[in-house]
């Protein structure tokens, strides 16, 4: 019964977002933009595509970073199912949190699944924090407000400063809590070393800042195929925060506060409302689009998890 209220709150916050959306810019605005380039819209999603893959690569070398057993093979059906599941379920990341909760059937401990779940994010947020830091700190950004522009740069700070002060010494405080919670916060600041610290860790956080940076060729390939005359670093700073603002779980999968933060800031830009609602709106379908493989790479992933449990339960 909770779940079903939250989804349903969820759902309300995306339906008032659009519902405000719709009575500032007009549906009659919003028809008159369409595809100009029908194989620029191609590009892009064969690019959001590929994206796919990239995360697969960045989560197997989490795992392995964290020395946890992967092979990409596994890790691409995993990511690819937890894709699909992000557009399905209420939370944008719910299908990730299930994508690392599977690791529990391989027996991984709870506070290393958590961890792995947690590292994955962390990296993406603060390699889409970095780009926008560099777009804030070189780009133009002509009607951007100085808050906003140095809204990521303060955000990437605050980050960095918050793992450096709780991760000192190299362990967490030990007032942390009860025992279990204490090997959390431990496991995760080992974590976070080893992301820093290792190979593997340091191709994750490399595979992060690729992803995020095709991410915002694929926005400015769809602005082009709109005929939306946005810069290249515009479309740097835009879109991370759109990735952070869509992750937040206030709406069902993102929709609506992502088109809400797009269209405002995109105006900031000089692009009209309409056309920026309509270049968010094609970016979240081109990326939900792009996770529909994903339904069935949920089968074989299922199959290779038994395979996996009924090899650890075979003696020798």
């Amino acid at each position: 019964m909770k779940a079903l209220l939250v989804a349903l709150g969820k759902l309300t916050v995306s339906f008032w977002a659009f519902y405000v959306l719709l009575r500032h810019v007009p549906f009659a605005q919003l028809r008159e933009y369409r595809l100009q380039h029908g194989a620029l819209w191609l590009l892009a999603s064969a690019i959001a595509v590929a994206i796919v893959f990239c995360q697969a690569w960045r989560w197997h070398h989490v795992l392995r970073a964290l020395q946890l057993r992967s092979c990409y093979r596994q890790a691409l059906l995993s990511v690819w199912s937890g894709h699909f599941l992000n557009n399905v379920l209420p939370t944008s990341s719910a299908g990730d949190l299930l994508r690392s909760y599977s690791l529990k059937f391989s027996g991984v401990a709870q506070a290393r699944w958590l961890s792995a779940f947690i590292v994955e994010k962390y990296a993406a947020w603060v390699s889409a924090l970095c780009l926008a830091a560099l777009a804030a700190g070189y780009a133009p950004l002509s009607g951007i407000s100085g808050q906003i522009k140095w809204l990521a740069p303060g955000l990437l700070l605050c980050t960095l400063l918050v793992v450096g002060v709780f991760g000192k010494g190299g362990r967490w405080p030990r007032r942390a809590g009860p025992g279990a919670r204490r090997g959390l916060r431990a496991q995760l600041w080992r974590a976070l070393r080893a992301l820093y610290r290792r190979p593997h860790g340091q191709a994750a956080l490399l595979y992060s800042l690729l992803i995020n940076a095709v991410m915002c060729l694929l926005f400015y390939i769809l602005a082009r195929a709109l005929g939306a005359a946005l810069a290249w670093s515009d479309c740097l700073f835009v879109v991370p925060l759109l990735s952070i603002m869509a992750a937040l779980p206030i709406s069902y999968g993102g929709w609506g506060v992502r088109e809400v933060s797009g269209v405002a800031l995109l105006s900031s830009l000089g692009v009209p409302p309409a056309l920026g609602l309509a270049l968010t709106l094609l970016y979240g379908v081109t990326l939900m689009l792009s996770s529909l493989p994903g339904l069935f790479s949920i089968r074989p992933y299922l199959a290779l998890i038994k395979q996996q449990q009924a090899q650890a339960a075979t003696p020798g």
